[in-house]
């Protein structure tokens, strides 16, 4: 059987089932970075156009079937045009000097829409090392270029598909740089940036 299928359909909820049990972590993760950019920048942030953002629900079905998008980011920031894509491993193993896998889906939903100015945030397992690549068009003549390994690793039996960005990439920032970008996005005043803080 071809994964994500049943009896030659699509099985629309094979990913879903596959880490239903890591829809709360991620959905908590999510609304942690959510409350540190409201409480950092002065901003309002909200659900993004992405199926489930910060919510545990189970929603059966493709995204368009609850009026979200496949592969769109998990937050909006309310009076911009900013949305956030929370993604990380929950794995202790994974430390810091490793690449940050990104889906690609999730890459070219941001693509797709030229009109979002689309930032990833990548959380490792106990949430402390935040770091964002900033989907802007330099990354895209990157990406398209062919400069990120694909990676095909098989995960609780299943093939997947990451886009591997390296640690030292200058794609990679701290979280200070989306702080300091809503900050420069809006008019009233923000708290400072969390450039040293524990954060970063």
């Amino acid at each position: 059987m071809i994964v994500g299928t049943q009896s030659g359909k699509v099985n629309e909820d094979f990913w879903k089932e596959k880490y239903r049990d890591r829809w709360g972590p991620a959905s908590r993760r999510e609304q942690m970075v959510a409350a540190l950019l409201e409480e950092e920048a002065g901003c309002t942030v909200v659900a993004g156009p992405g199926l489930g953002a910060g919510s545990a629900e189970y929603l059966p079905g493709a995204a368009h079937r609850h009026g979200a998008e496949r592969g769109g980011a998990d937050l909006q920031v309310e009076g911009t045009n900013v949305y956030v894509e929370v993604t990380g491993p929950l794995a202790a193993s994974v430390g810091p000097e490793a690449d940050l896998w990104i889906r690609p889906d999730k890459i070219e939903s941001a693509l797709r829409h030229p009109e979002r100015d689309t930032w990833v945030v990548h959380a490792l397992h106990d949430n402390q090392t935040l770091r964002v690549v900033h989907l802007d068009a330099a990354f895209e003549r990157a990406y398209r270029n062919g400069r990120f390994e694909v990676l095909t690793p098989t995960i609780q039996g299943a093939q997947e598909r990451y886009v591997a960005v390296p640690a030292t990439s200058d794609y990679v920032e701290s979280i200070g740089a989306l702080i300091d970008h809503l900050c420069s996005v809006r008019d009233d005043a923000c708290a400072p940036s969390l450039e040293s803080g524990a954060q970063s």
